[in-house]
């Protein structure tokens, strides 16, 4: 009788211990599963900010590309014209900032304006001093 209790139960507790060591494979599997689809949309997030670098990168040299030849083609007092408006804006932008700093002592303009004037300025020479700074690392 023992026998036939031990020959019954022996193939249920087999097939109990199979069970667990399925779902632990499972849950194991589920988790590397869920690792790989996460790093997968990493490269993909990856490949599309590569593709929008580069899109850029192409715009940047076209446009380049096309000024080149208008200039090349252009009057030499078009060419020394487009060359200072860049500096002159600047040189405006900056000098209205320091009039109005030394000049008018920040009597007549609100405390706003002398951000904006402020923010202004230091925009435009950054446009102006980090454009040539990327330039030369790219050796152009």
């Amino acid at each position: 009788m023992l026998g036939m209790i031990i020959g019954a139960v022996l193939p249920l507790v087999k097939e109990g211990f199979g069970m667990a060591k399925d779902y632990q494979d499972n849950k194991h599997e589920l988790a590397l599963m869920a690792q790989q689809a996460e790093i997968q949309s990493r490269i993909e997030t990856t490949k599309l900010q590569s593709s929008h670098i580069d899109a850029g990168i192409r715009d940047r040299e076209s446009v380049r590309n096309h000024d080149a030849t208008v200039m090349r083609n252009a009057s030499t007092w078009v060419v020394n014209l487009n060359g200072l408006i860049r500096p002159g804006v600047t040189v405006l932008a900056i000098g209205a900032y320091c009039a109005g700093l030394f000049y008018l002592d920040g009597q007549l303009l609100s405390s706003e304006t002398w951000v904006f004037f402020g923010e202004m300025s230091t925009g435009i020479a950054a446009f102006w001093f980090s454009d040539r700074s990327i330039s030369k690392m790219k050796g152009q």
